[in-house]
């Protein structure tokens, strides 16, 4: 790769993307002065293909709910989500940006407010996919910890353990694994900003794509998206006062990255 083949723009969104390594170290900051012998390495492969436009896909609306899933690259925020799904909703909870998976809105304020009243009370049962580094020794565990903010970089808040946080819980099992990766389901109990990436960082085992919270990983190839899904949902609904239950099969990307995946996981 020769720099005059990309533009200034193109290079610093492929290291804020995570498309860059400093000296074996992913670097999301183009601001970063280099030293002599550096060795930098990009991947932005990533950048230049034709991605499919994003399209919404709806798993259940009724007169007051809709549950989607969520692409990549869409960040949760009310118009933004609004604007994606061409009607205005209320976001109940969020995903992040780089993360996909199964996502409630609400199409009332009142709806919007008892389905928060049932996060609150934690009825709302939430278990997500990650691929994360290295194979784990332990195939199933619990984390439990306080978080709250312990800096903020660059204008990016970075959570950890903290006597002054939020209690955060979280029940993991091991689905399948190699020698470089496993793949493991996730069960929410509470739900902090960041609780998975800081809970599975602090295991030792960040998850793939999560370059805020790892700079390095014994995975060697770069990755195209923060490898976490929010895979299955339950609650009770706000109104009808019935059952909810969804489930979404993994994105694609996850079956290439780790071809031992059940497929009963995988989407059809």
């Amino acid at each position: 790769m020769t720099h005059d083949k990309y533009s200034n723009r193109f290079l610093k969104k492929a290291i804020e993307n995570g498309y860059c390594r400093l000296n074996g170290l992913y670097e999301l900051f183009a601001s970063k002065k280099l030293k002599t012998n550096d060795l930098v390495e990009f991947a932005v492969g990533f950048l230049e293909e034709k991605k499919e436009k994003l399209k919404p896909k709806i798993f259940f609306e009724d007169d007051y709910l809709l549950i989607i899933d969520k692409p990549v690259d869409i960040v949760c925020e009310n118009e933004v989500i609004s604007d994606f799904i061409n009607q205005k909703v209320l976001l109940v909870h969020r995903l992040d940006k780089r993360s996909s998976g199964l996502l409630i809105l609400a199409k009332q304020k009142k709806v919007f407010e008892k389905m928060k009243s049932l996060f609150v009370d934690k009825k709302v049962d939430k278990t997500y996919i990650a691929l994360v580094d290295k194979p784990l020794k332990k195939q199933k565990g619990k984390i439990e910890n306080y978080l709250g903010i312990k800096r903020v970089l660059q204008g990016q808040k970075i959570y950890g353990s903290s006597k002054r946080g939020k209690h955060a819980l979280t029940y993991y099992s091991v689905i399948c694994q190699t020698k470089q990766l496993s793949a493991v389901l996730c069960k929410l109990v509470t739900g902090r900003t960041h609780q998975l990436r800081v809970h599975l960082s602090g295991l030792g085992h960040p998850i793939l794509g999560d370059f805020l919270y790892a700079k390095k990983f014994e995975y060697p190839y770069f990755v195209p998206r923060l490898f976490l899904h929010s895979y299955q949902l339950s609650f009770e609904h706000p109104i009808l006062k019935k059952k909810m239950e969804f489930t979404s099969y993994l994105p694609k990307e996850f079956s290439k990255v780790l071809n031992k995946l059940p497929k009963k996981f995988l989407r059809k």
